[in-house]
């Protein structure tokens, strides 16, 4: 099934990583590697699943009033 406009340029802004990780979550290695045609591009991807899959990666949003487990301080530098 061919991706409507807004599914391709959501794989299009999925890393490769992910997309990885997803595919694994999905098939056993033995079928990965032996249909490595199949996953040459992605007809394989069910973009509503992809997306249920980030989803449940992502972590709730932060609390605007919680403090950062550490702070990075960024101090002026001059580099020549």
């Amino acid at each position: 099934m061919a991706p409507n406009n807004d599914d391709a340029l959501y794989l299009r802004n999925i890393s490769q990583g992910l997309l990885e990780e997803f595919c694994n979550t999905i098939f056993n290695t033995l079928y990965i590697t032996s249909n490595p045609a199949k996953f040459l591009n992605t007809d394989w991807v069910n973009v509503k699943d992809l997306k249920a899959f980030v989803a449940s990666l992502s972590r709730p949003p932060a609390d605007k009033n919680s403090k950062p487990a550490f702070q990075h301080h960024v101090h002026d530098f001059l580099f020549m």
